[in-house]
């Protein structure tokens, strides 16, 4: 018997069934996030858990996160800001004070160490999805909250450092600020948050001063457009800086002993910092754009209208301000001479805020297109996570540390490391025979003459005393060994610091190739 339909009817059957099921999908996760607020945060929390920790067992602790520990660890928070006020680290205290509680829980230290900085991520990407579900489908706020997992900036979610702190307390002063916008009875309360959140980014790195300029970008264009200010929001964002006042102390004494031109400012640091952040979202951007795209071809388009209104503009522009902070920080470090890429990392938040916006126009509000979004940036970072797990069941932290230490170092000959970079880690790794042969030479006039920076050398003498480091002069070292091994080397030579091997060959030292590994090589020194 034949059908009756038309054959092109019975081919838009099965697609209009599939563009049915996926505007029905859509919908009903708007309704449960709608519904269970809460609920939703709770599975996002216990999704993260799993793939931070397995994020961070592959990382053995490198020479930033070992020296914040060491300051961290000591006995008292009395002993922690004596440390700072005499120039031992170049860090605001909060993240020390937070390390020095979470180190004093049990576990492995890899996590125990890391763990403000895995909270202050989690807060990050909380508060960009409180902010954008405010303005629009909460399924849509769910690309500004996985945002952040697709860029090389989640790397910064297991590093022992102010970072992921500095990202989650600027997420929540942009969210405290959104709702000191509105004047009801909980803008006190919300006034207090954005104060404090404020106020510890101020307290956990020196380019926290950029967040609040973003905020007052945000305050200018209502100036603009209104002709008035809000004293008591712009009071609150403005009188946050007066933390700093309690931080002179530390400043002073960071810029006395370590200098500030360790790390000259260049604009195209600020450019490597962008791609660093946003070259692994480029092939998720191309797939959501190519499947949507795809998609709506096939019919799968929204009836019913967007969402009730999108971001308003002080927001917008307080976002774009965010975006831009690696440019602020670039200027502000042609002031202080001292700047690197990662000490604008508040910047993901304005890129997450931005993605949204533009994802949102793209798509023209529609809800299905944000769920097959949000479907496939789930994809993506779920197979990392799993791809994640693998190997941190698979892999020890032992194979790890292979690269760290590519020689066994036999006998019983010093071993003068040139990077001290790698001589903190070899030390905190290494097997209790081969640490003490371990050497650090330090010499900041020497260092100055060759790298133009006195800051590492006279971090390791300071360490030392806090640690069971052997960080001696070069001229006494020399003076009382007349044979000695010299490692040398990076994966990548031009990560190489240290003047060591050059400074020994123009005092005339005999220098013998022992071993080499790739570009890592262990020397035999005979001085003259």
């Amino acid at each position: 018997m034949l059908s009756s339909q038309p054959a092109h009817a019975q081919q838009e059957a099965p697609r209009a069934k599939f563009c049915a099921a996926v505007h029905r999908c859509a919908n009903e996760l708007e309704h449960l996030l709608a519904r269970f607020p809460v609920f939703t945060l709770v599975i996002f929390t216990l999704a993260y858990i799993p793939y931070v920790i397995a994020r961070t067992l592959q990382k053995p602790l490198w020479y930033d996160e070992l020296a914040t520990l060491a300051i961290s660890r000591l006995p008292s928070l009395h002993d922690v800001f004596g440390a700072l006020y005499q120039g031992f680290e170049a860090t605001p205290p909060l993240i020390y004070l937070l390390i020095h509680w979470s180190t004093r829980l049990p576990g492995n230290e890899l996590i125990t160490a890391r763990l403000p900085a895995m909270f202050g991520f989690w807060l990050g990407c909380v508060c960009l999805y409180l902010f954008l579900s405010r303005r629009g489908w909460r399924t849509a706020a769910l690309l500004g909250l996985l945002f952040p997992f697709v860029t090389g900036l989640f790397y910064y979610a297991t590093e022992a450092r102010p970072y992921g702190m500095l990202i989650g307390l600027s997420a929540l002063s942009l969210l405290a600020w959104q709702h000191a916008l509105e004047h009801n009875r909980r803008r006190t309360i919300w006034l207090v948050v954005l104060f404090l959140s404020l106020a510890a980014t101020l307290y956990s790195h020196w380019y926290g001063v950029l967040t609040p300029v973003a905020l007052l970008c945000g305050e200018l264009s209502i100036w603009l457009k209104r002709r008035e200010i809000d004293w008591p929001r712009a009071g609150v964002i403005v009188g946050a800086y007066v933390i700093l006042l309690f931080l002179i102390p530390i400043m002073k004494a960071e810029t006395h002993r370590l200098g500030v031109n360790w790390a000259q400012p260049y604009l195209q640091t600020t450019i490597e910092f962008y791609l660093f952040a946003l070259t692994p979202f480029l092939f998720p951007l191309l797939a959501i754009a190519t499947i949507v795209a795809l998609l709506q071809w096939m019919g799968v388009r929204d009836r019913d209208p967007g969402p009730r209104e999108s971001l308003h503009v002080e927001e917008l522009v307080a976002a774009f301000a965010f975006f831009l902070i690696p440019f602020m920080g670039y200027l502000l470090g042609l002031v202080v001479r001292g700047y690197t890429g990662r000490y604008t990392i508040a910047s993901l938040v304005g890129m997450a805020v931005l993605f949204w916006w533009l994802t949102n126009h793209y798509f023209r509000g529609a809800l299905s297109a944000s769920f097959i979004a949000v479907i496939v940036l789930c994809c993506f970072i779920g197979i990392n996570e799993l791809r994640d797990i693998r190997r941190a069941i698979r892999y020890s932290l032992d194979a790890k540390l292979q690269d760290v230490f590519p020689f066994p170092f036999p006998g019983n000959l010093p071993v003068v490391v040139q990077d001290p970079r790698d001589y903190l880690q070899m030390a905190h790794y290494a097997r209790p025979d081969l640490a003490g042969r371990l050497y650090y030479l330090a010499d900041p006039n020497i260092s100055l003459q060759y790298t133009g920076s006195v800051g590492l050398d006279i971090s390791l003498t300071d360490l030392s005393k806090v640690l069971p480091l052997h960080v001696v002069p070069y001229r006494s070292f020399l003076a009382n060994h007349r044979q000695f091994l010299l490692f040398w080397g990076k994966p990548q030579e031009e990560d190489l610091i240290g003047w060591q091997l050059p400074k020994l060959y123009k005092d005339g030292a005999r220098l013998e190739l022992v071993e080499q590994s790739k570009q890592r090589l262990l020397f035999c020194v005979y001085p003259q």
